[in-house]
């Protein structure tokens, strides 16, 4: 049998605190949880120091611009004064990143 196509999964959140804890630097306390499914996902990342809201979007859904210019204005709107929710690159700079999928995280 060929493998079936996925056209949207939710992520395991104990893989997806440590990509954070990976790309982010966050300590071995860092747990991430589900907070709302939709055309997006909504988790709670939290360490031992903060708590953060992570996004992961459909695989395709949008543009890697689309959502470049998303956070762009995000950023514009914060540096403004609005009170918005706004990105935070991790520790390399980056904004945006994406998922490794397949064997390496477990899936076939």
């Amino acid at each position: 049998m060929t493998t079936f196509p996925v056209a949207t999964s939710i992520l395991s959140t104990e893989a997806l605190g440590s990509f954070v804890q990976q790309k982010y630097v966050f300590d071995a306390a860092t747990r991430c949880t589900l907070l709302k499914t939709g055309i997006n996902h909504t988790y709670l990342v939290e360490s031992s120091k903060a708590k953060y809201v992570l996004r992961t979007y459909y695989y395709l859904w949008r543009s890697r611009e689309a959502i470049a210019e998303e956070l762009a204005l995000l950023l514009e709107l914060k540096e403004k004064g609005v009170a918005v929710s706004f990105p935070i690159p991790d520790k390399d700079a980056v904004l945006i990143n994406r998922i490794p999928l397949g064997s390496a995280w477990g899936v076939a």
